[in-house]
């Protein structure tokens, strides 16, 4: 069926399709809005059952366009796609003890509106391109001009001019957004690198008492390590001492010895003399 308004419109509908409404809309979120040469690559590349019932309806609606209204489809876009419940097959499935168990086979109803949005875009390029004139007429007559460019315009081509105007403003946000963002980007990196350097003089601070700390505990361990030479040295003093006096023992000894030998000896002739 065809809408012949300023702003042509065909749309394809189908009905009592087997699918569920959420396994379609699934799909038609994702070429709504788009044009019809996008939607046929959407719709061939995506792997779901129901990219073919819809690759149908794209295609029909796009046929009645260029037979009936002479559009070319490079020039068409979806500007609408719907899915609605359908009516419910109901079946039923024979069970054990005469029983029977209900199916329900549901469907959906698919439409698609493809719109020639040709005039509305050759009206916006003509304001784009001779934006001085249009701006002295303007300035000299704004009602009047106004009003006779917004009398030119249907509804849809006034909603697509609001979408282009909200669109610049968006461009316009995002250009201001892209210059301020690295701006405020490099305050914070700058913040964020004074943080860290006062952090790590904070950490050298550290790092500089534990240094200090070290030293003294290295003085106390050399002052430890010279005592204890110290000691060593005493000790060995003490045990040479102490040699010596073992040998002085000895030598001691060794004249018991010779003391008790000679008594032997002068015992020993007494008691010869003794006996003689």
């Amino acid at each position: 069926m065809i809408k012949k308004n300023k702003v042509v419109e065909v749309y394809a509908c189908s009905e009592y399709i087997h699918l569920s409404v959420n396994k379609a809309r699934r799909v038609i979120d994702q070429i709504r809005g788009r044009s019809y040469a996008e939607a046929l690559r959407i719709l061939a590349l995506m792997p779901y059952r129901a990219c073919e019932p819809i690759l149908k309806l794209v295609s029909s609606a796009a046929d009645n366009a260029s037979h009936n209204m002479k559009i070319n489809k490079t020039d068409l876009i979806i500007s609408k796609a719907e899915v609605n419940r359908g009516t419910i097959r109901k079946k039923l499935k024979p069970r054990a003890r005469g029983h029977s168990y209900p199916i329900k086979r549901t469907t959906c109803r698919i439409t698609i509106v493809l719109k020639d949005v040709v005039k509305v875009r050759r009206k916006v390029e003509i304001v784009l391109n001779n934006p001085t004139e249009h701006i002295q007429k303007f300035v000299n007559n704004p009602q009047e001009e106004l009003k006779k460019f917004l009398n030119n315009l249907t509804e849809e081509e006034l909603r697509e001019l609001i979408q282009i105007l909200l669109a610049l403003l968006y461009l316009n946000l995002l250009l201001k957004l892209i210059i301020v963002l690295p701006v405020l980007a490099d305050m914070e990196k700058d913040s964020i690198n004074m943080e860290k350097d006062s952090i790590n003089m904070e950490d050298d601070s550290i790092n500089m008492e534990k240094d200090s700390i070290n030293r003294e505990k290295d003085s106390i361990n050399r002052e430890d390590d010279s005592i204890n030479m110290e000691k060593d040295s005493i000790n060995r003093e003490k045990d040479s001492i102490n040699r010596e006096d073992d040998s002085i023992n000895m030598e001691k000894d060794s004249i018991n010895r010779e003391k008790d030998s000679i008594n032997m000896e002068k015992d020993s002739i007494n008691w010869k003399k003794k006996d003689g």
